[in-house]
């Protein structure tokens, strides 16, 4: 039995920033949603789902090149336990265009783009800039105009809009599978592929 310690935490979950491989110039990702018909089929009829929302599913690539990279592949997959232990992991897409001018405290503004309609029930968010990932919750959110949103950080980033490579949402996520195949191409080099969806936002 591997033991395997705790890699970096974000609110009680383990945290990993690692961006999946693109299959070619792609990237292949899925939407369902569980959903129960009653028809009894002599009149009215109802639609119901136990999900708040669509679940998407993402194909995740990593190759290893090095003995090193694969022993840290197989840890992070015994860490996971299969489907068992869920995960945070960024998006990696540009979710927030961000509006602000000069130093941004706590106060982020934001292009509205639907946010209230598809997106207010998201509360964590990954900041990429060129030095790592800042990891942040939003704790309240307000209209500022027709075109642009508030949101109140759960503390301070202390960077400017320069800065910014991107913003994306951080979902509770897990993997799809409890069986992972590990293709050993040779000269230490292997490579795996599997979904992993995203549970919570």
């Amino acid at each position: 039995e591997l033991t395997v310690s705790a890699p970096t935490q974000y609110l009680s979950d383990d945290l990993y920033t690692d961006e999946t491989l693109l299959s070619g110039d792609t990237i292949s990702e899925e939407f369902k949603i569980d959903l129960e018909v009653f028809d009894p089929g002599i009149g009215e009829f109802s639609f119901n789902t136990g999900l708040e929302r669509t679940r998407s599913y993402r194909e995740f690539r990593v190759l290893c090149e090095d003995a090193d990279s694969s022993w840290a592949f197989r840890q992070f997959l015994h860490r996971r336990s299969g489907r068992y232990r869920q995960f945070r992991q960024p998006s990696f897409e540009n979710d927030l265009r961000v509006e602000n001018t000069g130093l941004i405290t706590n106060l982020l503004q934001v292009k509205k783009d639907e946010y209230m309609r598809s997106s207010q029930s998201r509360d964590t968010i990954a900041i990429q800039t060129s030095s790592g990932w800042l990891l942040r919750q939003i704790t309240d959110v307000s209209s500022v105009d027709s075109d642009t949103m508030a949101l109140q950080l759960s503390s301070n980033i202390n960077i400017t809009k320069q800065d910014i490579r991107r913003i994306s949402w951080l979902g509770i996520k897990r993997l799809d599978t409890d069986v992972i195949e590990i293709n050993h191409i040779g000269a230490g080099v292997s490579q795996s592929s599997f979904m992993v969806t995203e549970i919570a936002s």
